[in-house]
């Protein structure tokens, strides 16, 4: 009786084209008590869940803002200006994007700069970089925030262009 279920088994698998051979003697194998049994547990985001109820609306968020900020420049001591950027809606619901953003200051009351700003808001938090920094060295850098209800705030940082650390603080601006 088992000669013929064996029989009819390798008939069957003759018939069928045996296309499944492989993947059956695989299968097989893998029957052996011994054999390990592969993870085929789906994939766990270990990010943290964001609360959707928490993200302010972003179409509220979209608009002109206008600010300032305060830092220190390494070796030349106190740094202060003003921020101003757009944030438009464009495409997709879940961001907005920074347009003609700028920041300008004086170190120490008297050695001007300025720089663009190019970066995303989502979900109330900004992450921004700032470019074409412009003084008697070039710089770039970054910038974050959250928005708090009243506006933005949060940290920047400015590096040589050609490397090492320049300068950093706080910034904070409110819509228009």
């Amino acid at each position: 009786m088992v000669r013929t279920l064996l029989l009819l088994s390798l008939l069957a698998g003759a018939c069928s084209g045996g296309e499944n051979d492989a993947r059956d003697d695989a299968a097989a194998a893998d029957a052996r008590p011994d054999a390990p049994v592969p993870d085929q547990s789906p994939a766990v985001d270990t990010a943290p869940p964001v609360d959707a109820g928490s993200c302010p609306k972003i179409k509220a968020l979209a608009g002109t803002y206008a600010g300032t900020f305060k830092g220190k420049i390494a070796t030349l001591g106190d740094s202060s200006g003003t921020v101003s950027f757009s944030l438009l809606q464009e495409g997709a619901d879940e961001f907005l994007t920074i347009k003609t953003g700028k920041m300008s200051g004086k170190v120490k009351g008297t050695i001007p700069y300025s720089s663009d700003l190019l970066g995303t808001v989502t979900c109330g938090v900004m992450k921004a970089k700032i470019v074409n920094g412009k003084s008697a060295v070039a710089f770039k850098g970054e910038m974050s925030a959250t928005h708090d209800g009243a506006g933005f705030s949060g940290a920047w940082s400015v590096t040589y262009t050609s490397g090492g650390a320049l300068g950093s603080g706080t910034w904070k601006a409110t819509k228009k």
